[in-house]
């Protein structure tokens, strides 16, 4: 089934080898998002930050830049093997294995930023977004992103795609 595909150790393994990486650009973007929603932004504001579909973390590691805590969270034991391996002498990241739409590991409330990236389509949306709602903090932000290489033969669906692609949510 093609929902199981990045689950195999193989491609576990060519897909932390050769996922493109995310410009310094998309972080400052997301953190400005945020930071513009809480309008006094203090070290103490960037507690949790959760990568959802966070494969092998390449998303997951610049956050620990800013967070004190980072958990990335994907299905793939495989992913995580990974993840964790390349990324064991990061002392605030840690990583979880289960679907993105049962984020229970997660007190209510209890999330300041909520990264997905190029894995939305994965989802059962209804569920995952419920999930989000509730993990959420007052003034936390959700930002869902892609690679944003999508290109159709109609002004008005780039127009929408671009939004999509660039779209995050304050709660």
């Amino acid at each position: 089934m093609a929902k199981r595909l990045f689950e195999e150790e193989g491609h576990a393994k060519l897909y932390a080898t050769y996922r493109p990486t995310y410009p310094k650009e998309i972080y400052e973007h997301i953190y400005t998002y945020y930071e513009d929603g809480l309008n006094a932004v203090s070290v103490e504001s960037y507690t949790l930050a959760v990568d959802v579909a966070c494969g092998s973390g390449q998303f997951s590691k610049p956050l620990c830049e800013r967070f004190k805590q980072v958990i990335g969270y994907d299905v793939s034991e495989k992913q995580i093997k990974f993840a964790t391996a390349a990324m064991s002498n990061v002392n605030n990241m840690s990583f979880k294995v289960g679907p993105g739409e049962d984020l229970s590991f997660l007190k209510d409330s209890s999330v300041d930023l909520g990264t997905i990236a190029q894995a939305l389509h994965w989802l059962d949306l209804d569920k995952f977004y419920h999930e989000v709602e509730r993990v959420m903090k007052k003034g936390g932000v959700f930002a869902a992103y892609g690679y944003g290489n999508d290109i159709l033969d109609d002004d008005q669906a780039n127009t929408a795609v671009k939004q999509v692609n660039n779209h995050a949510i304050l709660y």
